[in-house]
């Protein structure tokens, strides 16, 4: 699948983020691994955290979580995963997040 950008809130003034919504939404729900990249998972972001938890409670879902932060109180892996776990009650396995950029998740891609 071709990652997809999706605007920030679901109420959508046009057609044609309406539709975009309603794809993310049946992207979600169809996909068996889901990475999010770059995503702080602000708590402000309501409506694309709902999205994001319905789509990792349909089915069995396996969630990555690839982010870089230069505040060093942040950069730990329990940090991330204990913040995904009171906001999208998912259990992420520790293996899953990468705080160190891209390249060691693109390595594990071409292999």
């Amino acid at each position: 699948m071709e990652p997809e950008i999706i605007p920030p809130r679901r109420i959508k003034e046009t057609a044609l983020f309406r539709e975009l919504w309603t794809q993310a939404e049946e992207v979600l729900a169809a996909s068996n691994v889901i990475t999010c990249i770059g995503l702080n998972l602000n708590e402000g972001d309501e409506d694309f955290l709902s999205l994001l938890n319905e789509g990792l409670h349909k089915g069995d879902k396996e969630l990555g979580f690839i982010n870089f932060s230069p505040d060093k109180s942040i950069q730990e892996k329990f940090h991330w995963k204990e913040k995904i776990k009171n906001l999208l009650n998912f259990d992420i396995p520790l293996e899953n997040i990468s705080l160190d950029g891209f390249v060691e998740w693109i390595s594990q891609m071409e292999n």
